[in-house]
């Protein structure tokens, strides 16, 4: 079955793009259709808040256990183009940097966790500063800011010394870089978006503990690494067990056709072997031409080889008679 060139197109994009690109592919493309549809609902008149409420990250533990998915739903999802064109950005560039230095499998694990971390630590932090007594506005959280500050403060403390350049800024350690973008987060953030300050120290916690363990020779992605290796595998056998009927049945067909179709070639070869081992027809001249010739022309007229066929036949019982 031909598949649409559209899909093939997809599938060989996906296929040769690299970790980074592919989350960016994701983040860009679920974002957009999303707006898309919230335009398309208010065109309509159609209430679209519901999108917002179902998929932003609340500041309340007590309603983050009636929505417990937006945990994880809030980092792909931006509310804001200016947000969304920065966070691709950053992905882009250290997410290359830290895919240089450590493998694909590191670098989603440090990303997804590094977001749900971070995103867990807002309404975790809100939640006890309200059983305290100081109330904040439970604004709804968006954005991968986390996830892409675990990765920068990640590959900075896994490397700190490595530099990167920076146009009119120089060369600058990338431990000094991570640092900065630490900084500037809360700086800018800590007054109008508290609940994004507090997720971004989250994931630059848990970028720091993943590159201070991985220095000290523990690498505490791979637990979770082998566990999805686990259900992938469960998943797989699921998958064949389920298909076991139909693919006995299938090999059953097909070695039932492949001895039919070599009792044919064995019947096929056997004729043909029965029929190069008949005997030839010769070439030269039978007794009874031999014969009729002599009777004609005579017997000087026969050549050496006919005169060999007529004499040196053991016996005349079968010759035809004249």
């Amino acid at each position: 079955m031909n598949r649409p060139r559209y899909i093939t197109s997809l599938r060989a994009f996906w296929q040769q793009s690299s970790p980074a690109s592919r989350l960016i592919s994701i983040t860009v493309g679920w974002t957009l259709l999303l707006w898309i549809l919230k335009i398309v609902l208010q065109l309509l008149s159609a209430p679209s808040s519901w999108i917002d409420v179902q998929l932003a990250l609340p500041g309340s533990l007590y309603t983050l256990g009636h929505r417990p998915w937006t945990l994880f739903t809030y980092m792909w999802y931006h509310n804001d183009l200016g947000h969304l064109v920065v966070n691709m950005l950053l992905l882009y560039i250290f997410g290359r940097l830290f895919l240089v230095h450590l493998t694909s499998r590191q670098f989603y694990i440090v990303y997804i966790l590094g977001g749900v971390l971070g995103g867990f630590l807002y309404p975790l932090l809100f939640s006890i500063l309200d059983a305290v007594g100081l109330f904040y506005i439970h604004l709804p959280l968006y954005g991968s800011s986390a996830a892409i500050l675990s990765l920068i403060v990640a590959i900075g403390g896994y490397c700190p010394k490595e530099k990167i350049r920076f146009l009119w800024v120089g060369s600058l350690s990338l431990y000094v870089v991570a640092l900065i973008f630490v900084v500037t987060s809360l700086l800018f953030n800590l007054n109008r978006n508290v609940g994004g300050s507090i997720a971004h120290i989250g994931g630059a916690v848990w970028g720091l503990i993943f590159a201070r363990s991985l220095r000290g020779g523990v690498d505490v992605t791979r637990p979770i690494a082998l566990l999805c290796d686990r259900v992938a595998s469960l998943l797989k056998g699921r998958k064949t067990t389920s298909r076991g009927g139909s693919s006995r049945q299938q090999r059953r067909e097909k070695a039932s056709s492949t001895q039919s179709s070599f009792d044919a070639e064995d019947s096929t070869s056997a004729h043909s072997s029965s029929v190069d081992s008949s005997p030839k027809a010769s070439d030269g001249p039978t007794l009874e031409e031999v014969l009729d010739k002599v009777k004609r022309s005579g017997y000087s007229a026969l050549s050496d080889e006919e005169r060999s066929l007529l004499f040196d036949r053991p016996s005349w019982q079968d010759a035809p008679k004249v």
